[in-house]
């Protein structure tokens, strides 16, 4: 056995990613929100960048003037659009903090009462212990012994039953189970029979094991089936909808349309983007030499610095044109409103008409909106494979349309199986298979036939 060290020469492929790859990567996959952010951090980093005009002010004059001439809402998959126009602008405006939070709607109702000065506090304290969805996070116990046998339990759970008294009806609740009979008990609906459900039966609830508990429970189905709907009309999360209200997103295009004769050309909204230069005082002063030497290198690192910068600000601009110019090439028809649904479409295809990597172009469309003569698109949302080799040119998008307007007409009483809705498309031309309608199926949210059907 010997043991030593030796030199060899081997070859390898390695992928180096330099700084300014990296940076370009990063700036490309920036929405225009992130990349102005990103410049306004750069103008403070390096000395020798300036703005050709102020960006903020510049943005929120193009922000009053999109919404207040109309704008654009933003169509959702699901058909559904956002509120545009003058309001939209005003509500864009609107000071998020002014909003009342579940606390302090909870807190409203507690000045109101007449309790007592301790139950009160406990009241206060409890509603600081709630968690977003509303439920309480701490016990009667432990709230008692944190007076150290200076608090009653009974004021504890006095102050409880105030807060629960409280709307919205549910919160402070320990149990779903306790919340939901806590709405039943508000709406005077709540029985043995229902706090049974609730208290040994939410398993059997969840899975619409209508007929098994309507046998234990010596109900008919149907009179079983009312009992469910009326569970499932309560809320589980009573807090949820104040505590953590749904976030607006105020939406502007990144990508502008103009029709034209020969179809249309994309051009990148240059309004809400920041504009940037090399600050010709600085590129002078490095050039005339009117510094010393280490000035002049620091200069130097600056304004190659800012280059670089913009010269990734202008690919990603060129980038992001590309992409949309061939995504309006193939949806044309779309786009004039001929046909209902987008033609199939992969980043694939973009990515060698464009001369792209895949994953820049998987970048490029990545929160980027485009203005469509039917609403604010979202590049990604132009992109759907075709649904197999026997597809004949129909999209997953339009597969699942379909679906969703087969499951729409079925009888509840005897829901379709995943089985039969695949033979019914396939009437309608879409080749599909049993488990391509179960992956769709679960992609819209829709439950199988078991938890689909009604007595």
């Amino acid at each position: 056995m010997r043991l030593g060290y030796d030199l060899t020469t081997e070859q390898s492929q390695r992928l180096i990613m330099s700084p300014v790859l990296l940076q370009s990567l990063r700036i490309l996959a920036m929405n225009a929100q992130d990349l102005g952010d990103f410049a306004g951090e750069a103008l403070l980093a390096n000395p020798v960048l300036e703005e050709e005009s102020p960006y903020k002010e510049g943005l929120q004059a193009y922000l009053q003037e999109y919404y207040a001439a109309g704008g654009r809402s933003t169509v959702r998959e699901a058909g559904t659009s956002v509120q545009s126009g003058d309001a939209l602008w005003q509500a864009a405006m609107q000071d998020a903090d002014g909003q009342p939070d579940l606390a302090g709607i909870l807190r409203r109702q507690l000045g109101l009462t007449k309790a007592d000065d301790l139950v009160r506090s406990l009241c206060d304290y409890l509603i600081d212990s709630l968690d977003d969805g509303g439920y309480l996070t701490v016990t009667v116990e432990e709230t008692v012994a944190l007076g150290k046998g200076a608090i009653p339990r009974g004021k504890v759970e006095e102050a409880l039953a105030l807060l629960q008294s409280f709307d919205p009806a549910g919160v402070g609740a320990r149990t779903v189970a306790e919340c939901l009979e806590l709405q039943l008990a508000r709406r005077g609906e709540l029985d043995d029979c229902y706090r049974q459900l609730l208290e040994e039966d939410l398993d059997l609830l969840s899975r619409n094991r209508i007929r098994e508990l309507a046998e234990k429970y010596g109900l008919t189905a149907a009179r079983m089936q009312q009992r469910v709907d009326v569970i499932r009309s309560l809320s589980p999360a009573p807090g949820s909808i104040l505590s953590q209200p749904e976030e607006t997103v105020y939406l502007l295009p990144d990508v502008l349309l103009e029709k034209t004769g020969d179809g249309y050309v994309a051009s990148v909204n240059e309004r809400i983007i920041p504009s940037l230069r090399v600050s010709a005082y600085y590129e002078s002063l490095m050039k005339e030499g009117a510094a010393d030497a280490d000035t002049r290198k620091y200069l130097k690192e600056r304004v190659e610095s800012a280059v670089r910068l913009l010269n990734a600000i202008a690919q990603r601009k060129e980038t992001i044109r590309k992409v949309a110019q061939s995504i309006a090439n193939h949806q044309t028809a779309f786009l004039d409103g001929s046909v209902k649904d987008m033609k199939p479409l992969t980043m694939r295809q973009v990515a060698e008409e464009t001369g792209l990597h895949i994953s820049t172009v998987s970048r490029t469309v990545r929160g980027k909106y485009m203005e469509c003569p039917c609403g604010l698109l979202e590049l990604r949302s132009f992109f759907s494979g075709r649904l197999g080799p026997a597809g004949d040119g129909v999209s997953a998008r339009s597969a699942r349309a379909v679906l969703a307007e087969i499951l729409t007409q079925e009888d509840s009483r005897k829901p379709y199986s995943d089985e039969t809705i695949a033979g019914m498309m396939q009437e309608k031309g879409i080749a599909i298979s049993r488990r391509t309608v179960a992956k769709y199926r679960g992609q819209l949210g829709i439950p199988g036939s078991s938890k689909r059907r009604r007595y």
